[in-house]
This record gives structure tokens, sequence and C-alpha cells, in this order.
């Protein structure tokens, strides 16, 4: 009875807040509209693209031979001209961004962030408040960008650590890990990703080749990194862990017959469960650095 109540008493507040929009628009802005629609958890009710959850999309990985690119709050800061903490903005980049953003290739699996579109009330405070403080212009740019036919993946993945009040993590690195278990991978990073860390989430690999670069402004040396990149062997699986470089990288060694996944920050977060750090206390450093 309760459920019910809570939910008429939902579509009523939001149907009276579009009608007050409609006939008093200067009073209701679109975004408090859809920022409310978002606290609501009924943001479905818009026109948003069709986002698969963690679970599903770490299992697409798995069970396909796709490339991976994510689009988290870095790649959207660039997109939208601004720089992040180690990488510089430019016009150059923010039209590379948006080029794989829109990509139509079936081999890549583009994942964007389905906590901006779906909230759940498991999520923490602080990804959920990020999200909202972020949310208008993101979704807004993002429904206006991408085809609404096309299903995407969840750009979580390799935060989960941060996301979530609890989550079955034993369960979630068992199956991320099947993504590379025994194989070949040869891993694209900054010069100092494993510089502290002391469980590598990748020892189940049969073999590990590390190509360095840049930890700052990685996109400036662009063109050399990739050409470093496609004298990898191919037979190899790629995992890119360079920020916004990535995105891009992975998109362009998957043109190049290599398979490439953007795996983000999953070899800090791994270390930090096996040393049992709280990693809701260190959320704050994924959010603009992803």
């Amino acid at each position: 009875m309760k459920f019910y109540l809570f939910r008429n008493l939902k579509y009523l507040c939001v149907n009276y807040l579009k009608r007050e929009m409609n006939n008093k628009g200067k009073l209701l802005s679109e975004e408090f509209i859809d920022n409310f629609l978002y606290d609501l958890e009924l943001s479905n009710q818009l026109k948003n693209p069709k986002i698969e959850n963690i679970e599903n999309t770490i299992e697409e990985i798995i069970n396909t031979n796709k490339s991976c690119i994510r689009f988290g709050d870095g790649e959207f800061q660039l997109l939208f001209g601004n720089s992040i903490p180690f990488q510089k903005a430019s016009e150059k980049l923010k039209n590379h961004l948006y080029t794989v953003l829109t990509n139509q290739n079936n081999n890549m699996i583009t994942c964007i962030p389905s906590c901006l579109f779906y909230p759940k009330t498991e999520y923490t405070e602080l990804s959920l408040t990020f999200w909202r403080n972020n949310g208008y212009k993101w979704r807004k740019f993002l429904r206006e960008s991408l085809d609404l036919n096309k299903i995407y993946y969840s750009a979580e993945i390799t935060i989960v650590t941060g996301l979530y009040k609890k989550y079955n993590y034993d369960k979630y690195f068992e199956r991320i890990k099947k993504i590379w278990d025994k194989k070949n991978i040869a891993i694209i990073c900054g010069e100092n990703v494993f510089k502290d860390i002391q469980h590598n989430i990748f020892d189940n690999s049969e073999s590990i080749e590390y190509l360095y670069i840049p930890s700052q402004n990685a996109y400036n040396n662009y063109e050399n990194i990739l050409e470093k990149a496609k004298q990898i062997d191919k037979n190899k699986l790629i995992l890119a862990i360079c920020g916004p470089t990535a995105t891009i990288l992975c998109f362009d060694l998957e043109k190049e017959g290599y398979r490439a996944i953007d795996i983000g920050h999953i070899a800090k977060t791994y270390d930090w469960f096996i040393k049992n750090i709280d990693s809701q206390k260190n959320a704050e450093k994924f959010f603009a650095a992803d």
C-alpha cells in the first residue's frame, strides 16, 4: 500500500512540475525539472540512452572479442573544453573524443555512466551528489549526441568500490579478472600507475608487457604513443590505464586490428580492496580523474 502511495505521489509531483513549467516557464527551468526527475529516480521517463548494468557490461567484455572504451567525468570535462588535473584541454582533443563517443563501430563497447541517468538508492551519497551536481549539462549533451537506438554499457565497471554503499566485491573482482585470465596482455599506462601497488590484479594473466607513457598530458604526445602501441603483437590483449588518452587509444587501436580495453582505475581499486583500505573515503579521487 505504501509503495503505491509513494509511486502515485511521485507521479503527481512530476506531472505538476511539468504543467507548471509549461504554464510558467520562467519559474521552473528545464535544469530544475531534469534534476528533480533524477532525484526521484524518474529520469527514465525522459528519452535516455539504453545502458546495460555493471554485471552485464562485464559479461559482454568476457564473452565477446570486442574492444571497450569508457567515458567518465574526466572525458566530459574535456568535451566541454575544461582541463582536468592531468590533461590540458584542447580543441583537437575535444573533437577526437567526440568522434570516439559517437562511433557506430559494432565491434566496440561504448561505456557511459549509468548513474548519470539511472540513480539507485544503494549508491553512496558522494557519488549521487557528484552526478546530481553535474548531471543536467552532461545528460542534455548525451541525449543530443548519442544514438538513442544503440545499446551502451556501464562506465562504472572500474569504480564499483567507490560507487556502492555495499557490494559483493569478491564476486566482482573474480568476474572482471576473467577478462584477461590466462591471456597474454600488454598494459599501456602512466609512468607511476603501479608505483605504490603491491597486489597486481593482472597476476592471473599468462604474461604482461608494459608500455609506459607520460602521466601528465599524455594526449599531447598522442601520435607517438599510438605508433609505439602499434608495435605490440596483435595477439595480445591491450589494457589501457591512462585516462582520456586510453579512451581514444583503444578506439584507434581497434581500427588497426587490436583488441583494446580501457580499464580505468581497476589496478588501484583492487590493491585497495586487498589491503582492506576504505575506498569510500578515497572515492573523491576518482571523480575528475577517471
